[in-house]
């Protein structure tokens, strides 16, 4: 930072009158921040934040603090986390919010404002215009803070002239849409979160390659592998179905070109993948033909240089049948001691949220216990008590013989895990935040496979395929040696899951 940053941050602190704790209980009408600042332009930017970016990247409130920018903080924001802090899952990052703001007024750190004032008269073109906003209405309490910082940042005297740009940031596509609408034409940038957000979701497939070499053809008949070769464009563990112009079953005939080869490339050469592969004495699914992608799967799950395994696809493809699965097969090889299956319990209903369900945690959890139950019972047919009951003591009796154990991710973020196999369904609903958190707790010995759909999204989780944890997740990671992804395309749950999976886009 030059001397002349210097001295204009010094002047500013000089004239904040800083902010103190705030019982976030309670809304005291606390008058707006004002202080004189230089004329002179500050290099930065006033960044606005909604409450789902403190929410899915609560570090941001630190990061976005540098290079002269100041970070403001709505009023109605902090009793948006305040509610949230008992929420599951999210809750932990709303307390992890709260927690770095408090130690920057604490600090009395000048890089951050809590904004109390508001104003909802916007203008739209000569005249005043007040738009039906209710101010009861904790979204348009925010847009109302960003008009009262906008409008503040070219007035004398305000603590908020001399900056470059106001920046509004949220992630929520209807507030976005309509602070665009009100603000049209005036110097403010509105936008979601770019940070851990994909520009190009490109979900990753299995790949299709023709052999028309004798060579590899023979290879591929005789051997377990084949060279790798740049032209097949392969990241690691990466699959691939080979097509040959032969049909194997009658040897010398000629036919047509149809897949016979699964290979996942690890690093230079290909291992092949018997489609006649199984695990806990189950093989892949299918409604007919060779499920390649579950043939796939099925190698990479239990794979022991793979550590982190991500099944992408929509409903009825198999994952958490593939899954249970493993666990059980890399339990019994005595690979992993226990085995943890946890859901993103964010219900449809908010009424029906985990805390409000009665009994202990098996009992809380037993309408996510229930999909388990049932893929149980196809692995396990002759054991499982009442396949249509998710919480039967029998049901969680097999279950912890099976060393299967039930947890709510928010323990599972606090624990480190070893020698361990762990399950997190409903991955799409977590943010890029939450699905490294989880990753971070993998000790020595423990694999981790995270299974969705990112097609079904939940609304209340405020995210979109682009800024999902799990599209992040497969987006940075994809290609290293720990990691293995597969995207599911045949669903195999009935010919009526299959059809509208395809056509009700």
């Amino acid at each position: 930072m030059t001397n002349r940053r210097q001295n204009l941050r010094k002047n500013r602190v000089a004239l904040s009158p800083g902010i103190q704790k705030m019982d976030l209980k309670k809304q005291n009408n606390l008058p707006s921040q004002e202080e004189q600042v230089p004329s002179e332009v500050i290099k930065g930017n006033i960044v606005v934040i909604d409450s789902n970016i403190a929410i899915h990247q609560p570090n941001f409130i630190k990061e976005i603090r540098v290079d002269g920018n100041l970070l403001v903080i709505p009023w109605t924001v902090l009793f948006e986390l305040n509610n949230l802090k008992t929420r599951p899952i999210i809750g932990i990052d709303a307390r992890e919010a709260v927690r770095l703001i408090d130690k920057a007024v604490d600090d009395g750190d000048h890089d951050l404002i809590i904004e109390t004032a508001t104003d909802y008269v916007f203008k739209t073109g000569a005249s005043a215009d007040n738009p039906s906003l209710d101010k009861k209405n904790p979204d348009h309490q925010i847009i109302a803070t960003v008009n009262s910082v906008l409008k503040r940042s070219t007035q004398k005297g305000s603590v908020y002239l001399g900056y470059k740009k106001v920046k509004f940031l949220s992630n929520d596509s209807v507030v976005r849409i309509m602070s665009k609408t009100l603000f049209r034409g005036k110097n403010i940038s509105i936008e979601p979160l770019l940070k851990d957000r994909v520009k190009s979701v490109k979900l990753p497939h299995t790949r299709t390659i023709t052999l028309k070499s004798g060579k590899d053809i023979q290879t591929c008949i005789e051997g377990s592998c084949l060279p790798y070769k740049p032209s097949y464009r392969l990241k690691e563990n990466q699959p691939v179905i080979f097509n040959t112009p032969f049909d194997l079953t009658k040897k010398s005939e000629v036919g047509e070109f149809k897949p016979r080869f699964l290979g996942v490339r690890k690093g230079d050469r290909i291992v092949l993948v018997s489609p006649a592969i199984k695990l806990y004495g189950q093989g892949p699914l299918s409604n007919g033909k060779t499920n390649w992608s579950q043939v796939a799967a099925m190698n990479i799950l239990v794979d022991p240089g793979i550590h982190a395994v991500f099944l992408q696809g929509g409903a009825g493809t198999g994952k958490t049948f593939l899954a249970l699965a493993a666990g059980l097969e890399l339990r019994d090889r005595g690979k992993v001691k226990n085995i943890i299956v946890s859901r993103v319990t964010e219900p449809i209903d908010r009424n029906q949220q985990i805390g409000m369900l009665p009994g202990g945690v098996e009992a809380k959890m037993a309408p996510w216990v229930l999909p388990i139950v049932q893929n149980l019972s196809a692995l396990c047919p002759k054991e499982i008590a009442n396949p249509k009951k998710g919480y039967d003591e029998n049901n969680i009796s097999l279950i912890e013989k099976k060393g299967i154990f039930i947890q709510p991710l928010d323990y599972i973020r606090g624990t480190t895990f070893s020698d361990t196999l762990i399950i997190v369904e409903e991955a799409q609903n977590l943010t890029p935040h939450q699905i490294k958190t989880l990753i971070t707790r993998a000790g020595r010995g423990t694999k981790m496979i995270f299974t969705g759909d990112l097609s079904q999204i939940e609304e209340s989780c405020k995210l979109d395929v682009h800024s999902s944890g799990l599209t992040y997740a497969m987006d940075r990671l994809g290609g290293e040696t720990l990691i293995g992804i597969v995207n599911f395309d045949d669903v195999v749950r009935s010919a009526l899951a299959k059809l509208a999976e395809a056509k009700l886009k």
